[in-house]
């Protein structure tokens, strides 16, 4: 009979004995950055709990085409570095330890869970130079965990946007802007949008605003973390 010791996973950060089935320890888990006060509209960290669950003050000024936004990391430190080599380094294990904090995230807080998932979409030629979506890999096993169908040809971005990291906030905007398209009807009027990190959260919005077009009545965005 193997030992426990041999099945459990060491932690990525620092090779200590990981937690149950997480390849982290108690101390590397207890140690990110956790975006535990953050708007409930759009997940911005807020330095304290806002009253009666209000949204910040950019979301109540320009309330989002999303209706609500879960992100359980602030994107800095080791989360930082996991995410990007997660994202552009092929290390799809970061992802996985990243997926399985946002799913026990979204158990806790999901009451009523959507009809479909929808990961944000790559372009073909930047899909082509990766050889992977990291938006689709948190989806899947999303998916897979929570039992929910998943549509990643549906929604398409058929221009190749500079990166949004390298721009600023107005440019953002025009960026991004008519980038995306629906190749068919929504089957769904409840969504949830993949993302690996909201920063601006103009990506995530402008999709929104399409799949409001589109049919859907209420759509939550699911990401990894949260640009502070």
């Amino acid at each position: 009979m193997l030992s426990s010791r041999l099945v459990t996973p060491h932690c990525m950060l620092c090779d200590a004995e990981g937690m149950l089935n997480m390849a982290i320890c108690h101390g590397c888990f207890n140690d990110l950055p956790w975006n535990l006060e953050s708007c409930p509209c759009c997940a911005s960290p807020l330095p304290t709990h806002l009253p009666n669950n209000n949204c910040c003050g950019k979301c109540q000024k320009r309330p989002p085409a999303f209706d609500r936004s879960l992100a359980p990391l602030r994107y800095e430190g080791e989360v930082a570095l996991l995410i990007s080599a997660f994202k552009f380094k092929g290390k799809l294990e970061y992802g996985c330890l990243l997926t399985q904090i946002l799913a026990d995230h979204l158990a806790d807080n999901i009451e009523e869970w959507p009809q479909l998932i929808l990961p944000v979409p790559l372009h073909k030629h930047r899909l082509r130079e990766r050889g992977y979506n990291q938006s689709l890999e948190v989806a899947r096993l999303l998916g897979k965990r929570f039992g929910i169908p998943i549509e990643y040809q549906q929604l398409q971005r058929h221009r190749n946007t500079a990166h949004q990291s390298d721009l600023n906030y107005a440019a953002r905007r025009k960026n991004i802007r008519n980038a995306f398209t629906l190749t068919k009807p929504l089957n769904a009027t409840s969504v949830a949008l993949i993302d690996d990190v909201v920063t601006t959260g103009e990506t995530v919005a402008e999709i929104s605003r399409l799949l409001k077009k589109g049919g859907a009545q209420r759509i939550e965005v699911w990401a990894l973390a949260r640009t502070p």
